[in-house]
């Protein structure tokens, strides 16, 4: 016996690749074939009640003919048919090929002339291996010479039987062509999910894997179709040929979940079409239960009727979205329409309403072929588009964040401005008020030079000496001299501290440039301590330093000073609310080899452990309504990410909060 082609688990692989291997032995020149033979007439009866018997079918008189076509098409149907054919054959070896992968039972009876029946079984509802050839297509040998053929045919499929009689080897030459295109589809969709999934991976985009999802299913809903599954997924569990439609549905889910995803279907823009798409969505799944309950016909009839109007619904869908400006959706609206136009064709064949042929049978899958180069390419597409939606939104996140940064230094000195109104005031008070007594007293000193000026001789000198004495006397002009001094010395005390104030305003005020330097960061908190001077004092609140030994950091100055106004003015405001005895903020530096500690506590309110898993995110505050924006501390966590270090709490309630900061000492780059 001539080997069928497709005989070995190996070989699907090299169909999915595409690259079948047939056996030399199997192809015979052209003038040597047997020519297929096409029988005469072929006639039928309906079985509906499934209880005829091969005796009364033999004695029946109520035969049918099948007109025109040796191709049966009986389309959904729940009724059992009866075939019978006259068969007078006269060459060696020939076949009877039912060529339909999915008719659940086959009875064929061979009765020849001298009353002997030859009866064999086969189809779906059996195992695979039970097939008399073991090819996806039912062959059956025929007996030599005249012989009848009863042919019992039942399927929960759609009853379509294109039947052929020719020689095993004309068979497998003629099925070459069709294993060579199953290899082509199953090998390229096997790419497609492979390329698609290795996206995914890399993307994590869940619209991938919808689409993987997609291509997965529809590749084992054709396999099925063709019989493939069948002969290498569960060739002795034919239960699951009975599964045809849940399989079937699931391509129909996964499409739709593709879809939303793909084109943006959200709650807020499109909610009338998302209520839509979950209702298919519901009704495929009822068509699975339906199914798994074992109700076939309802299940698959429900399966068909509502994939042609999901079809048909998906069109206007790309439509919509690419009106709103959802550029890729014209991509799918192409993809859709060409597989849309393939599933009707073969939907419609199913009924019966168009004639079988090869193209009407495989019509799907050259629609679902084209569908997924055209989607696959819509999805580079997308990444081209989300890729530059990525760059424009770093950029917008950057100048976001900076904008955030110089809003919270401008609302750190807004809250500053008060106090440090008071803070200038002070020392431009004490210059104002000595600058009075300083008048008077330079005006005496001056009018004591002028009577000493006025002396031009050693004779004036003696007249003068005892009424400049006595004048000077008049003056306390013994007082006035150091008291001059006193009053400048605090002239230039008020100066000094203005201009420190001031130096801290600017220092703190300036935009970064975006380098890092080296930074004292001593500098740093004493420049905010200054700053928040009228607050600590105002509030009591005692200082204790460890600054350590002159340590510095690798740094942007102005962000870091930043975090020592974030987290001062923190502290102070816990302490204010607390109002307890003895309020004290502490402030430690160290370093080892490669890092600096920073660590700033306060004795005041604590925080509870709810509070400290979200104390860093944005909005996020333990403050009063309307005492802080609550972006202060997040702030303080992107600085010091952007200078690769780390920040940490630890408080204990009602007793103390310390922030733990640690900083590379060496950062050699700019953000």
């Amino acid at each position: 016996m001539l080997p069928y082609p497709i005989k070995t688990p190996l070989t699907i692989l090299l169909l999915l690749l595409g690259a079948i291997s047939i056996d030399a032995s199997v192809v015979i020149a052209e003038e040597k074939r047997d020519l297929v033979y096409d029988p005469e007439s072929i006639l039928f009866i309906p079985d509906p009640e499934h209880n005829l018997t091969i005796e009364e079918i033999q004695r029946a008189d109520h035969w049918q003919l099948w007109q025109d076509t040796n191709i049966l098409n009986f389309g959904m149907t729940q009724s059992a048919y009866w075939v019978k054919m006259d068969l007078d054959h006269m060459a060696s070896e020939q076949y009877l090929r039912l060529k339909a992968p999915l008719l659940d039972s086959i009875d064929i009876y061979f009765v020849t002339n001298n009353g002997a029946i030859d009866h064999r079984q086969a189809g779906a509802a059996y195992a695979f291996s039970q097939r008399e050839i073991q090819a996806l297509d039912y062959l059956f040998k025929i007996p030599q010479g005249k012989s009848t053929a009863y042919i019992r045919l039942q399927s929960n499929f759609a009853l379509q039987v294109p039947i052929e009689i020719a020689s095993l080897a004309h068979f497998n030459q003629s099925s070459m062509q069709q294993y060579w295109g199953l290899g082509l589809y199953f090998g390229l969709m096997l790419v497609m999910i492979l390329y698609n999934l290795f996206i995914y991976l890399s993307v994590q985009d869940k619209t991938y894997l919808y689409y993987i999802l997609y291509i997965s299913s529809i590749t084992l809903t054709y396999a099925s179709f063709k019989g493939i599954s069948f002969q290498y997924i569960w060739d002795a569990k034919p239960y699951f040929n009975t599964l045809v439609p849940t399989i079937a549905s699931l391509p129909a889910i996964f499409i739709i979940l593709f879809a939303m995803s793909f084109l943006g279907i959200s709650r807020k823009d499109f909610p009338n079409t998302l209520r839509l798409c979950y209702s298919f969505i519901l009704i495929f799944l009822i068509c699975c239960l339906a199914n798994i309950l074992g109700d076939y016909y309802f299940s698959a009839n429900l399966s068909q009727i509502s994939t042609s109007v999901m079809s048909v619904y998906m069109l206007f869908i790309p439509i919509v979205a690419y009106r709103r400006g959802i550029k890729t959706a014209r991509f799918f609206l192409l993809a859709w329409t060409l597989y849309f136009i393939s599933v009707i064709i073969y939907i419609l064949q199913l009924q019966a309403v168009i004639s079988y042929t090869e193209f009407t049978n495989n019509a799907t899958l050259y629609g679902s072929a084209i569908e997924a180069v055209l989607i696959s390419f819509a999805l580079a597409d997308r990444i081209n588009t989300l890729k530059r939606e990525k760059d424009l939104s770093q950029q917008q996140a950057l100048q976001l964040k900076s904008k955030i940064l110089e809003t919270e230094k401008l609302v750190s000195l807004g809250q500053l401005t008060a106090g440090i109104a008071h803070e200038i005031n002070n020392p431009l008070t004490f210059i104002k008020a000595n600058i009075k007594p300083l008048k008077r007293n330079l005006s005496a000193i001056q009018q004591v030079s002028d009577r000493y000026a006025a002396i031009t001789s050693p004779a004036q000198w003696q007249e003068q000496a005892q009424a400049i004495s006595a004048f000077k006397q008049k003056l306390d002009y013994d007082y006035i001299q150091p008291e001059t001094q006193m009053l400048l010395d605090g002239i230039e005390e008020g100066a000094n501290r203005t201009v420190t104030i001031v130096e801290g305003l600017k220092s703190f005020s300036r935009l970064g440039s975006g380098d890092f330097q080296l930074y004292k960061l001593e500098t740093g908190i004493e420049l905010t301590l200054t700053l928040l001077g009228h607050q600590l004092r105002d509030n009591m609140i005692s200082i204790s330093k460890d600054y350590g030994n002159d340590i510095t950091v690798n740094c942007l100055p102005d962000r870091i000073n930043q975090v020592f106004m974030n987290i001062l003015s923190n502290s102070i405001d816990e302490l204010k609310e607390k109002n307890g005895d003895n309020p004290e903020i502490s402030i430690v530096l160290s370093t080892d080899q490669d890092w600096v500690t920073v660590q700033i506590g306060d004795n005041g309110m604590g925080i509870d452990e709810s509070a400290k898993s979200k104390l860093f995110d944005p909005f996020f505050t333990t403050k009063t309504v309307g005492s802080g924006t609550g972006l202060g501390l997040s702030i303080v966590y992107g600085i010091i990410q952007d200078h690769n270090g780390t920040i940490s709490v630890d408080s204990v309630l009602n007793k103390e909060t310390v922030f733990t900061l640690k900083l590379p000492l060496y950062l050699p780059r700019e953000i």
